[in-house]
């Protein structure tokens, strides 16, 4: 006597498979959904606040009266920095699935914007770069369309950022790249450089001496210096997303706890409406082993095809949301990474190991001659 193969079970049994496959299906779904979506925040606030400070390091003044003669003759004198640009930051909103963002904007000469894009390995995708003696501005593609702004438009309401400094700029270009920023001209464009340097400076270092630039910068005159860097940027950051991280455990192991539950006890009944067929496959010669590997094939097949399924169905699902309702606004969530399969692919695993314990237990009970005699 040869029993049915597992995937000849399956197919005779699909009520029976049903409640697990779906289940598993349905965690999966919400499990990469939710996943794709807080690594969308992670993502923005790394290119927002982190990546660009890679390269360089913001100094803004404290005070109204802009950075000192004092302050500023050390900075040139440092022999760790590379270029110097003079700047002011204006600051863009960028509104995602969760919170808002602030994207930093820099005001810098026409071919000060040019060595940056470059510095930051940024493509111009329409249009062109600012030019000097016109109020203009180039942005990245997603703050554009994350506020609607195409080329052409003029920058009216205030409250499309948190500076007055761009409003009545025209938008001339956007480029893409992993920087969220965006540049606009110098109105004082004309003037030298020792004129501009009190309103703010933007840093670039030398090869390899981001570090050292930063310490002298956070060592000289902090009442009169505010520093944007990559060390503030990822302690602005931190706390976000470690909470972000936070809330998928918990998610998570809600998830797994509660399905664990319901599946040990649906394969429970399973196992129990199914204790003949077993009985009968161990008084004619099967071992205990063999009928439990037997049942873990089954489930392991349930399981996967839940998860594969789940997984095709959250791609479909992320790549039309991207399409219609996310890239428009300059958001789109991520269909794969190693992220998502290291979450996930716990769903299967934990299921497949929490139903065969109910049959382990209950294997234990079978004995032959009791079957044989029909008890």
């Amino acid at each position: 006597m040869k029993p049915l193969s597992a995937v000849n079970y399956i197919k005779n049994n699909l009520s029976g498979i049903m409640p697990s496959f779906v289940s598993v299906l349905l965690s999966v779904i919400l499990v990469y959904s939710i996943t794709a979506v807080i690594q969308q925040f992670i993502t923005y606030a790394n290119c927002s606040y982190i990546n660009p400070f890679k390269n360089f390091t913001y100094a803004a003044p404290a005070r109204s009266s802009g950075l000192s003669d004092n302050v500023i003759a050390l900075i040139l004198k440092n022999d760790s920095v590379g270029r110097i640009y003079p700047t002011q930051c204006a600051w863009i909103n960028i509104w995602h699935i969760l919170t808002k963002e602030e994207a930093k904007i820099y005001s810098l000469r026409e071919e000060s914007i040019s060595s940056m894009m470059e510095l930051l390995d940024l493509k111009v995708a329409k249009g062109r770069l600012p030019s000097d003696g016109r109020n203009e501005i180039i942005l990245h593609w997603r703050i554009a369309a994350n506020n609607n702004l195409k080329i052409g438009d003029t920058i009216k309401k205030s409250d499309i950022s948190n500076s007055q400094a761009l409003v009545g700029y025209t938008v001339v270009g956007t480029f893409d790249g992993e920087h969220y920023t965006g540049f606009y001209t110098l109105r004082d464009f004309k003037l030298p450089d020792s004129k501009l340097y009190k309103n703010g400076l933007l840093l670039v270092p030398k090869k390899g001496e981001l570090s050292r630039l930063n310490e002298f910068l956070y060592s000289i005159a902090p009442s009169e210096i505010q520093l944007d860097s990559i060390d503030i940027g990822i302690d602005g950051t931190s706390f976000f997303i470690c909470f972000a991280n936070m809330i998928i455990i918990m998610v998570l192991s809600t998830i797994l706890i509660v399905l664990c539950i319901l599946l040990a006890n649906i394969n429970y009944i399973q196992y129990y409406k199914r204790r003949k067929e077993f009985s009968l496959l161990y008084a004619i010669g099967y071992s205990r082993k063999e009928i439990l590997l037997r049942y873990l094939r089954e489930n392991v097949l349930i399981c996967s095809g839940g998860y594969i399924t789940g997984v095709l169905f959250s791609l479909f699902g992320i790549q039309i949301f991207n399409i219609i309702v996310w890239l428009p606004l300059g958001l789109d969530l991520p269909l794969w990474s190693t992220f998502h399969f290291s979450l996930t692919i716990l769903i299967p695993i934990a299921v497949t190991i929490a139903s065969i314990i109910p049959a382990v237990k209950m294997l234990k009970k079978i004995e032959a001659i009791s079957i044989l005699e029909g008890k």
